[in-house]
C-alpha cells in the first residue's frame, strides 16, 4: 500500500509538471510562429510544422483541463478550452478548505492540522468493536450456496474476462453502480416492497381495532457502510456456504483498504480502516444485502417462534413482521409489551453483531389511527423511491393535470420566464410524429401503463408476498381479473385495478396442462389476438377447464370430445401443442412480440383504445 501511494504521489507531481511544461511549449510555439510571419520571405513548410505543432499542444492542454474540470462536454463534441480552465477554477474554489471547525468550538487552519482533524473522525468510526459474533449469525442463517454454485464461483478468471471487465470501465467515470443501489435480485422488485408498506399504513390508518393495536417502526442504519464490522461479513459468507477460497479472496478485497485525503490539491493524513465497506465498490451493495439477511432470519424466526408475530392486514392475507429498504428496515408488530421487548432484543443482538447503530433521529413509529398513511409513507418510502411514484399509484388527475402544464410551458415558454402563446394542444403534442405530433408522453395513459406491471406481476409470479397479501385481502371472493372496487379500498389498490383493466383486454392464455384455463371464458385459442370461443353448447359443460379437452395418459387432444364439444374450432385446438411435462398455463400479453408486458407495448395499447380525431387540420404538420 506504501507503494501505491508514492506512485499516486509521483503521478500527480507528473501531471502537473506536463502542465507547466505544455504551458511553456505553446509560448515558445507562439513566439517562434509570430517570429516567422514576421519576415520579409516566408518559410511556408516550416510556419505550417509550427501551425500543427501549436494545434496539437493547444489539443493537448485541452484535454488536461477537461480532465480537470470534470466535464463531459468534449467527449460529446464541445471543444471549449475558455469553458474548462473556467469549470476548472470554479471547482478549485468550491472544493478548497481554509479552515475546519471541531466538536470543542475552537478551529484549526493549516492543512496539516485540518487533515488530523479528518484523520481522527474516520478513525474512531472505523475502529472495530471486535466482538464475536458467530452465535448470532449462525441462529439466523442457514447455508444456501450447492457445490456446484461453489465451483462455478471459485473457478479462476479468464484473460479474456479480465480485459472485457477493465475496459468496459468509463475512462472518465467510477466504476458501476457507482454507490448507488438497484433492484438486482432476479424475480424481485423494490416496488413490492413500497406497495406492501402502503398497504399496511393504509390498514393501520383505518383499522377500528382496539384490543389489538398495532404500530409501524422505521428504523435507520446510521453510517450504513462504514460501521460494517469485517469479522461480521466473513461470517455471513462463511455462514452461508461460500467456499473458504471465495470468502479469502472477497475479505482481501474488502480489507485492503487505505484511505488519504485531498485537501487543496495535496494528498494529507492516513486512515487505514478496521471495518467498514467501500462506497462506490461494485462489490458493496451485495455484501450489504447478505448482511441484512441477519436480521431478516432474526425477524423471521421470531415470528416462526411467536414471539415477534407480525401484522395481518385481511384474515385471509399472511403476517407480515418486516420489510427491508437498502439500510432502512419497516417493522410492523403489535404494541404488547412482549412484542415490543422482543424487537428491541433483535435490534440490540443486530447491533452489536454487525456493528451497525440505529440513527434514532431517522427513525420513528407510527400507531394504528393516529399517523396519516401519507405522511409516513412520503418519510419512510417515496424520500427512499421517488421515481417510484407512478409505477406504484394512480396520480389524482389534477396532479397529473399540473405535470402536463410545467411540461407545456417548458415547451412553449422562453428561457426568460416570460410565458407565451401555446400554438399547439396537448392532445396534439402527445400524437406520434407521423400524425402530426410530437411523441410526448400523455401523463394519465403512461401512468396507467406503469400501473399494468403490478397485476402482470402478480398474475404471473402468484407465490410472491405482495400477491398474498393483496389476494388475502381483496381477491378471496372473486380472480384479479374480475375482481371489482370495493368501498374502503386503499389508493394502492385502486391504481391496480386501473391497469389491471388495460391488462384484462389485451391478454390471454398459452395452454401448458390446461388446468387454470376456462373453456368458453378465457382467451386461449391464438397466441397474438384475444379470442375467446363462443358458447357453451350445452349447460353440462359451462364450466369446462382446458385440460379436461386432454387426454391424461399420451397429453394429447381428445379429438372425439373437441369434436363433439366444439366443432366449429377444431383445426384451431389441434394446432396447440399442450405441456408433455406437466408445465403450467402461463399468461400472453398480446400487443408485445414475446408475450411479455412492458410498459411501451402498454402504453402504445392504451393509445390505440383513444379514440381518433380525424378531422384536426394538423395531420400533416411540418415540425421542421
Amino acid at each position: 500500500m506504501e507503494r501505491i501511494s508514492n506512485c499516486s504521489k509521483a503521478i500527480s507531481k507528473w501531471s502537473k509538471d506536463q502542465y507547466l511544461d505544455k504551458k511553456k511549449a505553446i509560448a515558445n510555439l507562439k513566439m517562434s510562429l509570430d517570429s516567422e510571419l514576421s519576415k520579409p520571405v516566408a518559410d511556408n513548410p516550416l510556419i505550417s510544422s509550427l501551425n500543427l505543432a501549436l494545434l496539437q499542444a493547444y489539443k493537448a492542454e485541452e484535454e488536461y483541463m477537461r480532465h480537470q474540470s470534470r466535464q463531459m462536454w468534449l467527449s460529446l463534441g464541445d471543444c471549449n478550452t475558455g469553458y474548462f480552465h473556467a469549470a476548472a477554477r470554479g471547482r478549485s474554489a468550491r472544493n478548497r478548505l481554509s479552515m475546519m471547525e471541531i466538536a470543542d468550538g475552537s478551529s484549526v487552519y493549516e492543512e496539516e492540522q485540518i487533515a488530523e482533524v479528518i484523520a481522527a473522525y474516520f478513525s474512531e468510526i472505523f475502529a472495530t468493536s471486535s466482538i464475536d459474533c458467530t452465535a448470532t449469525v449462525q441462529s439466523a442463517l442457514k447455508s444456501k450456496i450447492s457445490g456446484e454454485q461453489n465451483e462455478m464461483l471459485t473457478v479462476p478468471p479468464t484473460e479474456a474476462e479480465i480485459r472485457a471487465a477493465m475496459f468496459s470501465i468509463h475512462p472518465d467515470k467510477a466504476p458501476w453502480p457507482d454507490g448507488f443501489y438497484s433492484a438486482f435480485i432476479p424475480g424481485r422488485a423494490i416496488s413490492d416492497n413500497v406497495l406492501i408498506t402502503h398497504e399496511f399504513l393504509h390498514y393501520l390508518k383505518t383499522t377500528k381495532s382496539k384490543k389489538r393495536s398495532s404500530m409501524a417502526v422505521k428504523s435507520d442504519m446510521s453510517k450504513a457502510y462504514d460501521r460494517l464490522e469485517w469479522s461480521f461479513i466473513e461470517c455471513v459468507l462463511s455462514t452461508l456456504g461460500f467456499h473458504e477460497d471465495f470468502v479469502t479472496w472477497i475479505m482481501n478485497c474488502v480489507t485492503s483498504v487505505s484511505y488519504s485525503f485531498l485537501i487543496n490539491d495535496a494528498v494529507l493524513g492516513r486512515v487505514t480502516p478496521q471495518r467498514e465497506i467501500r462506497q462506490g465498490d461494485p462489490l458493496s451493495p451485495y455484501l450489504f444485502i447478505m448482511c441484512s439477511e441477519v436480521l431478516s432470519g432474526l425477524c423471521s424466526k421470531a415470528q416462526q417462534d411467536g414471539t415477534l408475530p407480525g401484522i395481518k392486514i385481511a384474515k385471509n392475507s399472511p403476517s407480515v413482521n418486516h420489510l427491508l429498504f437498502a439500510d432502512d428496515t419497516m417493522f410492523f408488530i403489535p404494541t404488547d409489551r412482549r412484542s415490543c421487548t422482543k424487537l428491541k432484543h433483535i435490534l440490540a443482538l443486530y447491533e452489536v453483531a454487525s456493528g451497525q447503530r440505529i440513527n434514532t433521529d431517522k427513525s420513528f413509529i407510527s400507531f394504528a389511527t393516529k399517523t396519516t398513511s401519507l405522511m409516513v409513507m412520503l418519510k419512510a418510502v417515496l424520500t427512499a423511491v421517488p421515481s417510484s411514484a407512478m409505477t406504484c399509484f394512480l396520480l389524482p388527475i389534477g396532479l397529473c393535470k399540473m405535470i402536463q402544464s410545467a411540461l407545456t410551458r417548458f415547451w412553449w415558454d422562453s428561457n426568460t420566464g416570460k410565458k407565451k402563446m401555446c400554438w399547439l394542444s396537448w392532445d396534439t403534442l402527445t400524437k406520434s410524429k407521423g400524425m402530426g405530433g410530437l411523441g410526448f408522453k400523455d401523463i394519465q395513459t403512461f401512468n396507467i401503463a406503469l400501473l399494468v406491471k403490478l397485476p402482470w406481476r402478480m398474475l404471473t409470479n402468484p407465490n410472491c408476498l405482495l400477491f398474498r397479501v393483496l389476494l388475502g385481502k381483496y381477491c378471496h371472493k372473486a380472480p384479479l381479473l374480475k375482481v371489482q372496487l370495493v368501498k374502503g379500498a386503499s389508493h394502492r389498490w385502486i391504481g391496480i385495478l386501473a391497469g389491471r383493466d388495460l391488462l384484462a383486454s389485451h391478454i390471454g392464455r398459452a395452454v401448458g396442462e390446461g388446468t387454470e384455463i376456462k373453456v368458453w371464458s378465457d382467451a386461449w385459442m391464438s397466441t397474438t389476438s384475444h379470442i375467446i370461443p363462443y358458447g357453451p353448447l350445452k349447460e353440462c359443460t359451462n364450466d369446462l377447464y382446458v385440460s379436461e379437452l386432454i387426454n391424461r395418459g399420451t397429453c394429447e387432444w381428445n379429438k372425439e370430445m373437441i369434436s363433439r364439444i366444439m366443432p366449429d374450432f377444431v383445426d384451431d385446438i389441434l394446432a396447440i401443442k399442450p405441456s408433455k411435462t406437466g408445465a403450467r398455463d402461463s399468461y400472453i400479453w398480446y400487443p408485445a412480440k414475446y408475450g411479455v408486458y412492458s410498459t411501451k407495448s402498454g402504453y402504445a395499447a392504451a393509445i390505440a383504445k383513444e379514440p381518433l380525431d380525424n378531422n384536426s387540420p394538423l395531420d400533416s404538420f411540418d415540425w421542421h
